[in-house]
Protein backbone atom coordinates (compact mmCIF):
# COMPACT_ATOMS: atom_id res chain seq x y z
CA UNK A 1 0.00 0.00 0.00
CA UNK A 2 1.09 3.41 -0.46
CA UNK A 3 -0.20 6.72 1.37
CA UNK A 4 0.91 10.19 -0.63
CA UNK A 5 0.39 12.95 2.27
CA UNK A 6 -0.13 16.10 1.11
CA UNK A 7 -0.16 17.92 4.40
CA UNK A 8 3.56 19.16 4.95
CA UNK A 9 3.86 21.59 7.32
CA UNK A 10 0.76 23.22 6.35
CA UNK A 11 -1.38 25.03 8.98
CA UNK A 12 -4.42 26.44 9.66
CA UNK A 13 -5.27 29.97 11.68
CA UNK A 14 -8.09 30.72 12.55
CA UNK A 15 -9.44 34.05 13.43
CA UNK A 16 -12.62 34.67 16.38
CA UNK A 17 -14.92 36.37 14.14
CA UNK A 18 -14.73 32.68 12.19
CA UNK A 19 -15.76 30.81 15.08
CA UNK A 20 -18.19 32.79 16.67
CA UNK A 21 -19.82 32.82 12.76
CA UNK A 22 -19.56 29.24 12.89
CA UNK A 23 -21.57 28.96 16.11
CA UNK A 24 -24.46 31.38 15.15
CA UNK A 25 -24.64 29.39 12.34
CA UNK A 26 -25.21 26.16 14.70
CA UNK A 27 -27.44 28.09 17.01
CA UNK A 28 -29.81 29.59 14.16
CA UNK A 29 -29.91 26.14 12.35
CA UNK A 30 -33.34 24.78 11.39
CA UNK A 31 -34.59 21.84 13.99
CA UNK A 32 -34.22 18.74 11.89
CA UNK A 33 -30.70 19.58 10.74
CA UNK A 34 -27.97 18.07 13.00
CA UNK A 35 -24.96 19.60 10.83
CA UNK A 36 -23.96 22.81 9.75
CA UNK A 37 -21.86 22.86 6.84
CA UNK A 38 -19.90 26.19 4.85
CA UNK A 39 -17.17 27.97 2.92
CA UNK A 40 -13.94 29.55 5.09
CA UNK A 41 -12.83 32.67 3.15
CA UNK A 42 -9.19 33.62 3.71
CA UNK A 43 -5.60 33.76 2.36
CA UNK A 44 -2.66 31.30 1.86
CA UNK A 45 0.91 31.17 1.21
CA UNK A 46 3.60 28.80 -0.05
CA UNK A 47 4.93 28.32 3.06
CA UNK A 48 1.88 26.44 3.70
CA UNK A 49 0.04 28.70 6.29
CA UNK A 50 -3.29 28.82 5.76
CA UNK A 51 -5.52 31.58 7.84
CA UNK A 52 -9.55 31.52 7.75
CA UNK A 53 -10.39 35.24 8.06
CA UNK A 54 -14.38 34.94 7.31
CA UNK A 55 -16.99 32.25 6.54
CA UNK A 56 -20.71 31.83 5.93
CA UNK A 57 -23.04 28.53 5.77
CA UNK A 58 -24.38 26.67 2.55
CA UNK A 59 -27.27 24.94 2.90
CA UNK A 60 -26.74 21.34 2.04
CA UNK A 61 -28.52 17.47 2.57
CA UNK A 62 -27.09 14.54 3.34
CA UNK A 63 -27.91 10.79 3.81
CA UNK A 64 -25.72 7.81 5.21
CA UNK A 65 -23.35 8.07 1.82
CA UNK A 66 -24.45 11.03 0.10
CA UNK A 67 -24.41 14.70 -0.03
CA UNK A 68 -25.61 17.47 -1.63
CA UNK A 69 -25.02 21.20 -1.16
CA UNK A 70 -26.28 24.16 -3.00
CA UNK A 71 -23.64 24.96 -5.82
CA UNK A 72 -25.14 27.95 -6.78
CA UNK A 73 -25.95 29.70 -3.57
CA UNK A 74 -22.45 28.80 -2.87
CA UNK A 75 -21.01 30.60 -5.28
CA UNK A 76 -23.11 33.56 -5.35
CA UNK A 77 -22.38 33.90 -2.21
CA UNK A 78 -18.96 33.74 -2.84
CA UNK A 79 -19.51 36.64 -5.19
CA UNK A 80 -20.76 38.84 -3.15
CA UNK A 81 -18.23 38.52 -0.04
CA UNK A 82 -15.26 39.07 -3.01
CA UNK A 83 -16.93 42.27 -3.89
CA UNK A 84 -16.62 43.63 -0.11
CA UNK A 85 -13.07 41.98 1.05
CA UNK A 86 -11.23 41.35 -2.55
CA UNK A 87 -8.81 40.06 -0.98
CA UNK A 88 -10.17 36.98 0.36
CA UNK A 89 -10.70 33.44 -1.48
CA UNK A 90 -11.87 30.15 -0.56
CA UNK A 91 -9.62 28.62 1.35
CA UNK A 92 -11.46 25.45 2.30
CA UNK A 93 -14.64 24.50 4.20
CA UNK A 94 -16.45 23.98 7.54
CA UNK A 95 -18.81 21.50 9.47
CA UNK A 96 -20.06 21.01 12.60
CA UNK A 97 -19.88 17.61 14.62
CA UNK A 98 -17.40 15.45 16.30
CA UNK A 99 -16.46 12.88 14.14
CA UNK A 100 -15.72 13.18 10.11
CA UNK A 101 -18.49 10.82 8.13
CA UNK A 102 -18.52 9.23 4.48
CA UNK A 103 -20.41 12.45 3.05
CA UNK A 104 -17.28 14.86 4.02
CA UNK A 105 -15.30 12.88 1.34
CA UNK A 106 -17.66 14.52 -1.27
CA UNK A 107 -17.98 17.80 0.04
CA UNK A 108 -14.58 17.89 0.17
CA UNK A 109 -14.10 16.39 -3.43
CA UNK A 110 -16.06 19.55 -4.78
CA UNK A 111 -13.95 22.44 -2.86
CA UNK A 112 -10.88 20.24 -4.07
CA UNK A 113 -12.40 21.86 -7.32
CA UNK A 114 -13.07 25.90 -5.78
CA UNK A 115 -9.08 26.05 -4.56
CA UNK A 116 -5.91 24.25 -5.04
CA UNK A 117 -5.10 22.42 -1.15
CA UNK A 118 -8.74 22.90 0.78
CA UNK A 119 -8.20 22.60 4.54
CA UNK A 120 -11.14 20.93 6.31
CA UNK A 121 -12.60 23.04 9.81
CA UNK A 122 -14.13 20.54 12.30
CA UNK A 123 -16.19 22.45 15.08
CA UNK A 124 -17.78 20.02 17.75
CA UNK A 125 -20.45 22.72 19.02
CA UNK A 126 -22.01 20.37 21.54
CA UNK A 127 -21.65 21.27 24.84
CA UNK A 128 -21.95 19.51 28.62
CA UNK A 129 -20.90 18.90 32.25
CA UNK A 130 -18.90 15.79 30.50
CA UNK A 131 -17.11 18.96 27.76
CA UNK A 132 -17.05 22.35 29.05
CA UNK A 133 -15.41 23.31 25.81
CA UNK A 134 -16.04 23.40 22.33
CA UNK A 135 -13.77 21.48 20.04
CA UNK A 136 -11.66 22.64 16.98
CA UNK A 137 -9.79 20.49 14.52
CA UNK A 138 -8.17 20.93 10.90
CA UNK A 139 -7.71 18.01 8.35
CA UNK A 140 -6.44 18.27 4.97
CA UNK A 141 -7.18 15.25 2.44
CA UNK A 142 -4.79 12.52 1.16
CA UNK A 143 -5.19 9.48 -1.13
CA UNK A 144 -3.99 6.10 -0.08
CA UNK A 145 -4.39 2.61 -1.97
CA UNK A 146 -2.39 0.37 -4.17
CA UNK A 147 -0.71 2.04 -7.35
CA UNK A 148 -2.75 1.55 -10.41
CA UNK A 149 -5.95 -0.17 -8.46
CA UNK A 150 -8.17 0.71 -6.13
CA UNK A 151 -7.47 4.36 -4.11
CA UNK A 152 -8.89 6.31 -1.09
CA UNK A 153 -9.25 9.53 0.43
CA UNK A 154 -8.59 9.95 3.97
CA UNK A 155 -8.44 12.71 6.31
CA UNK A 156 -5.01 14.01 7.78
CA UNK A 157 -4.92 16.45 10.98
CA UNK A 158 -2.89 19.28 10.78
CA UNK A 159 -2.36 21.91 13.23
CA UNK A 160 -4.43 24.37 14.31
CA UNK A 161 -4.09 27.66 15.94
CA UNK A 162 -5.84 30.80 16.96
CA UNK A 163 -4.61 33.97 15.48
CA UNK A 164 -6.55 37.89 15.76
CA UNK A 165 -6.03 41.45 14.92
CA UNK A 166 -5.73 43.91 17.57
CA UNK A 167 -9.31 44.90 17.57
CA UNK A 168 -10.57 41.70 17.51
CA UNK A 169 -8.30 40.31 20.16
CA UNK A 170 -9.33 43.54 22.33
CA UNK A 171 -13.43 42.65 21.68
CA UNK A 172 -12.36 38.74 23.01
CA UNK A 173 -11.47 40.52 26.12
CA UNK A 174 -14.55 42.09 26.32
CA UNK A 175 -16.74 39.53 26.07
CA UNK A 176 -14.39 37.00 28.28
CA UNK A 177 -14.92 40.02 31.13
CA UNK A 178 -18.18 38.95 31.21
CA UNK A 179 -18.04 35.04 31.90
CA UNK A 180 -18.71 35.70 35.81
CA UNK A 181 -21.65 37.87 35.58
CA UNK A 182 -24.75 36.46 35.98
CA UNK A 183 -26.39 38.37 33.25
CA UNK A 184 -23.69 37.78 30.81
CA UNK A 185 -23.75 41.25 30.11
CA UNK A 186 -20.63 43.68 29.89
CA UNK A 187 -19.87 47.12 29.25
CA UNK A 188 -17.09 49.11 27.43
CA UNK A 189 -14.61 51.17 29.50
CA UNK A 190 -14.14 54.95 28.58
CA UNK A 191 -10.38 55.90 27.70
CA UNK A 192 -8.97 56.47 30.87
CA UNK A 193 -10.19 52.54 32.47
CA UNK A 194 -8.30 51.22 28.70
CA UNK A 195 -5.46 52.84 30.00
CA UNK A 196 -5.69 51.54 33.61
CA UNK A 197 -6.55 47.95 32.15
CA UNK A 198 -3.99 48.14 29.90
CA UNK A 199 -1.37 49.18 32.79
CA UNK A 200 -2.02 46.83 35.17
CA UNK A 201 -2.20 43.93 32.78
CA UNK A 202 1.72 45.02 31.87
CA UNK A 203 2.32 44.88 35.44
CA UNK A 204 1.08 41.71 36.07
CA UNK A 205 2.92 40.59 32.47
CA UNK A 206 5.63 42.14 33.68
CA UNK A 207 5.98 40.39 37.31
CA UNK A 208 5.54 37.01 35.62
CA UNK A 209 8.56 37.85 33.24
CA UNK A 210 10.18 38.66 36.82
CA UNK A 211 9.53 35.93 38.54
CA UNK A 212 10.59 33.43 35.86
CA UNK A 213 13.95 35.10 35.20
CA UNK A 214 14.57 34.59 39.09
CA UNK A 215 13.68 31.73 39.40
CA UNK A 216 16.21 30.50 36.29
CA UNK A 217 19.05 32.66 37.86
CA UNK A 218 18.63 30.84 41.04
CA UNK A 219 18.11 27.41 39.65
CA UNK A 220 14.48 26.84 40.62
CA UNK A 221 13.36 26.38 37.11
CA UNK A 222 15.45 25.04 33.95
CA UNK A 223 15.79 27.91 31.10
CA UNK A 224 13.92 27.62 27.74
CA UNK A 225 16.38 28.93 25.09
CA UNK A 226 13.53 29.91 22.28
CA UNK A 227 11.75 31.94 25.85
CA UNK A 228 15.26 33.70 26.59
CA UNK A 229 15.84 34.35 22.88
CA UNK A 230 12.40 36.32 22.66
CA UNK A 231 12.75 38.15 25.98
CA UNK A 232 15.89 39.67 24.61
CA UNK A 233 14.31 40.53 21.15
CA UNK A 234 11.80 42.58 23.17
CA UNK A 235 14.33 44.22 25.60
CA UNK A 236 15.68 45.41 22.68
CA UNK A 237 12.91 46.74 21.20
CA UNK A 238 12.48 48.59 23.99
CA UNK A 239 13.87 51.94 23.98
CA UNK A 240 16.45 53.55 26.48
CA UNK A 241 15.15 56.30 27.92
CA UNK A 242 15.92 57.88 31.67
CA UNK A 243 13.66 57.98 34.04
CA UNK A 244 12.42 61.69 33.77
CA UNK A 245 12.23 61.50 29.90
CA UNK A 246 9.89 58.44 30.71
CA UNK A 247 7.90 60.24 33.09
CA UNK A 248 7.25 63.18 31.08
CA UNK A 249 6.70 61.38 27.63
CA UNK A 250 3.79 59.38 30.18
CA UNK A 251 2.57 62.67 31.82
CA UNK A 252 1.90 64.06 28.48
CA UNK A 253 0.31 61.24 26.50
CA UNK A 254 -2.16 61.15 29.75
CA UNK A 255 -2.85 65.15 29.42
CA UNK A 256 -3.76 64.65 26.04
CA UNK A 257 -6.01 61.62 26.43
CA UNK A 258 -7.74 63.46 29.17
CA UNK A 259 -7.81 66.61 27.13
CA UNK A 260 -9.38 64.58 24.71
CA UNK A 261 -11.78 62.72 26.98
CA UNK A 262 -13.44 66.09 28.43
CA UNK A 263 -13.77 67.43 24.99
CA UNK A 264 -15.85 64.26 23.52
CA UNK A 265 -17.76 64.55 27.05
CA UNK A 266 -18.43 68.23 26.57
CA UNK A 267 -19.80 68.15 22.61
CA UNK A 268 -21.88 65.22 24.07
CA UNK A 269 -23.81 67.37 26.35
CA UNK A 270 -23.85 69.50 24.22
CA UNK A 271 -25.72 67.67 21.53
CA UNK A 272 -27.83 66.24 24.02
CA UNK A 273 -28.39 69.84 24.88
CA UNK A 274 -29.63 71.08 21.47
CA UNK A 275 -31.55 67.90 20.79
CA UNK A 276 -34.17 69.13 24.17
CA UNK A 277 -33.85 72.35 22.88
CA UNK A 278 -35.39 71.77 18.96
CA UNK A 279 -37.61 69.01 20.67
CA UNK A 280 -39.06 71.86 23.16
Amino acid sequence: AKVSSSSGALQLRVHPTVLLQIIDFYERRPENQLQVIGTLLGSSDSKGQVTATNCFSVPHSESEDSAAIDIEFQRAMFELHRKANPGESIVGWFSTGSSIRAPSVLIHDYYSRECRRPVHMLVNAEVDDSRPRMQFRAFVSTTFGVPGKTKGTMFVPIELRNEAYDDEAAACRVMQSGRNNIKRAVSLLDDVGNVRSAARNLSRMLEQVIAYVDSVLTDQQKADPQLGRSLAQLVNTVPKLDKETFDDMVNSSTKDLLMLSYLTTMIRTHLDFNEKLIAM
